[in-house]
């Protein structure tokens, strides 16, 4: 129908000249069925469809595919008679192959004694701008949820990296906050020592079986490690694997993260994937903040394991502390007794050592504590405790060792510091040496012990030092 038939035509349905191209110009659309007529709005016509289409009566063949099934079943509603109104959003596509949003508001006009739809009209109109600024809109909410999100998991690793004691506890928190913005499918971490690195911690995103790393001498680790500097490979060479399982797939995607502190690196954070071109650039940040927290928690961890050590370790001997003797020897008391097994117990003090300090200085008074600790290192076992249990009193525990046999160690001590010779002294340096035995079911304390072996050390500086004595049997 021509544009000037069609404003006759409604223009006798409204009894107003110019209300069709009023309405037009809003996105009227009008469809009569009896008459086998129809006029598009200008919303579609501007796109390219013209009143023909609607007469084909194939237009849903021109929407999107995704938004068919829900056209076809709002309007199938309306041709049943169901209801009268239509309203629908949908998108169809322009000549230049751009898809248009379009917002469609229709209803019956009238309808035939069978109830078929005569007369529908409806206005169109063309919301790409707005669907567009929605998607936008969606997007930046769903990045700031996103960031806010991220934000939190960081601050949860970042409290477990500072207030956490156990590394493995930690590391397992931080890489499974991890796991939802860095899409691995396992991530391990690795402390360096300066020379190499070691793996201390890992986490797989499933249970499917795959080669985990095993660097060679080609693996893009190195170049973290060197670097300083994260490290992306869309394809890992199959070269970068020292070894590989048959039958089993290798990592193809791989990203390294330094693990640096105060311009430190400490480790290395890894992240690997089956799949090659898994890990962009968008994944590199959170990686590195991830990475910042374990850097936290292996400073922190370092840092706790260096004062266990200072407190369970004499700084002038190298041997164990008397807190670390106390602590320890009252559990491997407990247990020999639950097995029925004696625990000897040697308290060494050296003789006349202030006069080292009064006539050598300080500086020789502690030689000749270092090497009485290296003497007694080399008779003790592994097994055995010793420590510097305070000034020149060396205790030294002796688990499933009689009396006899403890008396034999003692006097091979006492023998060999005897005959040592120590570099700026003149003098002859010697000790006197009491030994205590626990005997099985009396339940003795650590501290019962140690004081049996003090009584038997002092009669032996009463017969004359140099010598060993042993404790007499109590009940």
């Amino acid at each position: 129908m021509a544009n000037e038939e069609w404003l006759r035509y409604f223009g006798k349905l409204v009894q107003c000249d110019d209300a069709a191209e009023r309405l037009r110009k809003l996105g009227l659309y009008l469809v009569d069925y009896e008459a086998g007529w129809s006029q598009s709005s200008l919303p579609l016509e501007k796109l390219g469809y013209a009143s023909e289409t609607l007469r084909a009566g194939n237009f849903d063949s021109v929407i999107h595919p995704e938004d068919i099934p829900p056209y076809r079943a709002l309007f199938d509603r309306v041709r049943r008679g169901n209801e009268d109104e239509f309203f629908v959003e949908f998108r169809i596509r322009d000549p230049q192959d751009k898809w248009h949003w379009i917002q469609s508001h229709g209803t019956v006009l009238r309808r035939s004694p069978s109830g078929d739809i005569a007369l529908f009209a409806g206005f169109d109109q063309d919301i790409t701008a707005r669907k567009e600024a929605e998607t936008l809109l969606r997007r930046s909410l769903a990045e700031e949820e996103r960031h806010f999100a991220l934000t939190e998991a960081l601050r949860v690793a970042g409290m477990a990296a500072s207030t956490m004691i156990e590394t493995d506890a930690t590391i397992d928190l931080v890489l499974q906050q991890a796991l939802a913005y860095i899409p691995f499918e396992l991530a391990r971490v690795y402390a360096y020592d300066g020379e190499g690195l070691s793996v201390i911690g890992q986490e797989y995103a499933d249970n499917q079986a795959f080669n985990a790393p095993d660097h060679g001498a080609s693996s893009p680790i190195g170049e973290v490690v060197r670097e300083k500097s994260p490290v992306v490979l869309d394809t890992m060479d199959p070269g970068a694997w020292k070894s590989a399982a048959e039958g089993m797939p290798s990592p193809r995607s791989w990203m390294g993260i330094p693990l640096v502190l105060h311009q430190e690196l400490i480790g290395v954070l890894e992240f690997c994937h089956l799949k090659p071109g898994v890990f962009r650039s968008e994944h590199v940040w959170p990686a590195m903040a991830f990475g910042d927290t374990l850097a936290v928690a292996l400073s922190n961890a370092r840092k706790y394991q260096s004062l266990m050590e200072e407190a369970q370790t004499d700084p002038l001997t190298g041997l164990h502390s008397r807190r670390f003797l106390m602590n320890m020897g009252a559990e491997l008391l407990a247990r020999m007794e639950a097995e029925g097994k004696c625990t000897s117990v040697i308290l060494l003090d050296i003789d006349h050592f202030k006069m080292f300090n009064d006539r050598y200085g300080h500086l020789i008074g502690d030689v000749v504590l270092r090497e009485t600790a290296d003497l007694c290192k080399m008779v003790f076992r592994q097994e055995d405790l010793i420590c510097r249990f305070g000034g020149e009193e060396y205790v030294a525990l002796l688990p499933n060792v009689s009396a006899v046999v403890a008396g034999n160690v003692a006097e091979r001590i006492r023998s060999r510091l005897e005959r040592a010779s120590f570099p700026g002294i003149e003098s002859r340096v010697t000790a006197s040496l009491g030994i205590a035995t626990s005997r099985p079911g009396k339940k003795q304390r650590l501290e019962e012990l140690i004081e049996l072996a003090d009584q038997a050390m002092y009669r032996a500086k009463e017969a004359g030092r140099n010598c060993v004595v042993l404790a007499a049997c109590t009940d």
